[in-house]
């Protein structure tokens, strides 16, 4: 006896019968009971035709949320501290940078993740702040080996349109 759905009176499951419409096993149903639940799309990097489809506008969650709360800081004093990717802190960082936003400070300690959480992952504390009262700081972030490093590693900056992993040697070099 077939078990292929065909002529065998068990119906074989298929795009949007139990999956939620995705073709994904598991799915919610959401797309099934006509549900319209679906995040605002935009193309913040401003990216053009494949660059816009593919891998290149690929970004983590994380640094979406980062994006929209940094955004809600000017004009308010204010600090924003959260453990992410440090991929995603350079990324966030550069974003507030180049969009001359008015962060007073921005530093980075970076998180033994594998050890703390068990993750192959480089990952940082990432710490923001705003003051209405006070002059935007320059364009960089010192960043720190641990939380309890006295001094920094590097400094990461946004300089000449550019995200530098540590701006000292840039600086001292770029006459060349």
């Amino acid at each position: 006896m077939s078990m292929s759905g065909a002529g065998s009176g068990t119906p074989k499951p298929g795009k949007g019968q139990g999956d939620g419409g995705s073709g994904a096993p598991g799915g919610s149903g959401l797309s099934a009971l006509g549900s319209d639940n679906l995040p605002v799309k935009a193309n913040t990097a401003q990216l053009k035709g494949l660059d816009a489809l593919t891998g290149k506008s690929n970004f983590d969650i994380s640094e979406w949320m980062l994006r929209d709360m940094i955004g809600w800081l000017p004009g308010r004093q204010a600090t924003l501290a959260m453990l992410v990717k440090t991929a995603v802190a350079r990324k966030v960082l550069r974003h507030a940078w180049a969009e001359k936003m008015p962060l007073t400070r921005a530093v980075i300690y970076e998180i033994d993740a594998k050890q703390h959480f068990a993750a192959a992952v480089d990952a940082c504390l990432l710490l923001v702040q705003c003051d209405p009262n006070a002059a935007p700081a320059p364009a960089t972030c010192p960043v720190f080996a641990s939380l309890t490093a006295s001094e920094p590693r590097a400094v990461l900056a946004y300089t000449d349109g550019l995200l530098l992993a540590d701006a000292r040697p840039y600086h001292a070099w770029k006459h060349l």
